[in-house]
């Protein structure tokens, strides 16, 4: 294989992959979201939720909103 085809396959790659990253992020945004709507109508989702996914989900959050 050419060394262009290779650089081109290779840009492909990490284009799939940037793309995939948007997608989780864009679907961690809309969880997020729903989950803040539904806390602030008094939805017991809080407290069935353990604290560790919590956290969690707000440190992805946090993540993908400083990118």
């Amino acid at each position: 294989m050419k060394p262009e085809q290779q650089e081109i396959e290779r840009l492909r790659r990490e284009v799939a992959k940037l793309k995939a990253e948007r997608d989780i992020r864009k679907n961690l945004s809309s969880v997020v979201a729903r989950q803040r709507q539904m806390l602030r109508r008094g939805s017991p989702l809080e407290e069935a939720m353990p604290r560790k996914i919590q956290r969690t989900i707000f440190d992805m959050a946090t993540r993908a909103r400083a990118k």
